[in-house]
């Protein structure tokens, strides 16, 4: 009786260090609650929310040749190509286009997805080369000699030249009294197909149509077009 509980001594004992070195296999239940385990511990509450999506830029360069506009979530963003990149980067570093938010919502309410025509930015053949051009609503640094520097609300061009492109102002500062950055944009751009506001323009325009007023009607002062002669965009007047 002696040697038979003395076998089942040493059988269990083989049997537990068997089971418990490594490599041994696992019984399926054993294994679903490993997994069951695993599982629970990967999602278990950090204590950290979410990170909110990163919001999208106004504007993205592509490899494309001609600006376009997209419809998003975030409102209007503007796709440039390289060179209006660069050239927008080289002349005004500081340039900005206004954030979606900054328009009040009875103006955000005007866009309906054109991609030409994008309230923070309009495309079209501003030059007169056959080529597409944008004009963006922004804020600006403006240095001063001294070295000091202020905000400015400021409405910029990128035109195609050839393979390159140039960036020039279609206004800089304000142009109605409280315009400044920091507040509701009482102003928005608005594009101006040529020969629509008058016949005798011959090229795309920019119109900025004041929210107070409605954006109903484009007066001649609210009308910019490029004068290549000058060069620079030049505010209409009647018998210009």
């Amino acid at each position: 009786m002696r040697a038979i509980y003395h076998a089942l001594f040493i059988t269990c004992s083989f049997a537990a260090v068997v089971g418990c070195r490594p490599g041994a296999r696992q019984s399926p239940g054993a294994q679903e609650r490993v997994s069951q385990s695993e599982t629970h511990s990967s999602s278990l509450d950090t204590g950290r929310a979410p990170a909110p999506p990163a919001p999208i830029p106004a504007t993205i360069p592509h490899s494309g040749a001609n600006p376009w506009i997209e419809s998003t979530d975030s409102g209007p963003v503007i796709h440039l190509p390289p060179v209006m990149t660069q050239a927008l980067a080289q002349r005004f570093p500081d340039f900005r286009i206004w954030r979606w938010a900054a328009y009040p919502s009875e103006v955000r309410a005007r866009y309906h997805g054109s991609d030409r025509d994008g309230i923070r930015a309009v495309v079209g053949d501003f030059n007169g080369d056959g080529r597409l051009d944008v004009a963006l609503d922004g804020s600006d640094r403006l240095v001063f000699p001294s070295g000091a520097g202020a905000a400015i609300v400021a409405v910029t061009a990128l035109l195609t030249s050839g393979d390159d492109a140039v960036a020039v102002r279609v206004t800089e500062g304000s142009l109605v009294p409280g315009d400044s950055a920091d507040v509701p944009r009482p102003r928005w751009l608005l594009l101006v197909a040529a020969s629509t506001f008058r016949s005798g323009l011959a090229t795309d325009a920019v119109g900025m149509p004041m929210a107070r007023e409605g954006g109903r009607v484009l007066t001649p002062s609210q009308v910019y077009f490029w004068s290549g002669d000058r060069p620079y965009f030049v505010q209409w007047s009647d018998g210009e």
